[in-house]
């Protein structure tokens, strides 16, 4: 079995029947630059408090526990956009942005962020004052992405994601199908009970069209629910640990 590291930054925060509109969550691996975008984001979000965290797992417990009304992720974290757009598609009621890295196809990246469900992009090499002007739109509910990162009007569109047959919760039971664990397992690592994962997985049976857990997780390549790219699970088990890294390089 796979091993799970699981980190959260704010161990023993007890869950909050109002939390929301005054919570933001910061995703980042980098602690220098996760702590940058979360005072970026306290200048910006009008005395919200910021929490953050540095792994998609804890990410994902901080948003259970916190039902914050704005998220906002780090490319690092979250390479191919899997996280964002598993939250823009199982939560109606906050918005998440991204942070890209500077380099070659940054506008391409950006364009890929917005197909899978991203409300804001941000490209990490912009002026520090611009940075915080967008942020404060995004925050207020306008959707950015400032003229450097928007693609030139004769480009082509990227390949879109086909729409999502399943609810958040599903695609997480059939990323762990594919890894090969069991009801138990996923049920342990989820935090639910087996009987709430047969539930899931009766339903991304049927959804789906498969007979088996088998057929089911070749559908969910087929139709690019899933991906090759996205194993190990990004939403559960966390990247390796790199060193830290600025946020302008």
């Amino acid at each position: 079995m796979t091993q799970v590291e699981i980190r959260v930054p704010a161990a023993g925060l007890p869950v909050r029947p109002d939390a929301g509109p005054g919570r933001f969550l910061v995703v980042c691996p980098s602690l220098f630059v996760r702590e940058g975008m979360s005072r970026l984001l306290e200048q910006s979000g009008g005395g919200a408090v910021v929490h953050a965290a540095a792994t998609m797992d804890a990410a994902l417990q901080l948003d259970r526990l916190l039902r914050p009304a704005f998220v906002w992720v780090h490319e690092e974290a979250d390479p191919h956009f899997g996280f964002v757009r598993l939250f823009a598609e199982s939560r109606t009621d906050s918005r998440v942005a991204v942070l890209l890295k500077p380099g070659e196809r940054v506008r391409e990246r950006a364009a890929l962020a917005f197909e899978t469900g991203a409300f804001a992009a941000f490209d990490a090499s912009i002026a520090f004052d611009q940075l915080l002007d967008g942020l404060r739109l995004a925050v207020r509910g306008r959707p950015h992405l400032p003229p450097s990162l928007r693609l030139p009007e004769d480009h082509p569109a990227p390949v879109r994601p086909v729409r999502r047959l399943l609810t958040g919760r599903e695609v997480q039971v059939l990323h762990l199908m594919a890894e090969g664990l069991q009801n138990r397992q996923i049920a342990d690592l989820l935090f639910i009970s087996v009987e709430t994962v047969r539930t899931h997985a009766k339903a991304t049976l049927r959804k789906l069209g498969a007979q088996s857990r088998a057929d089911a997780v070749s559908r969910g390549f087929r139709l690019r629910i899933l991906s090759p790219e996205t194993f190990p699970a990004p939403v559960l088990f966390p990247r390796p640990p790199r060193a830290d890294f600025p946020l302008r390089r």
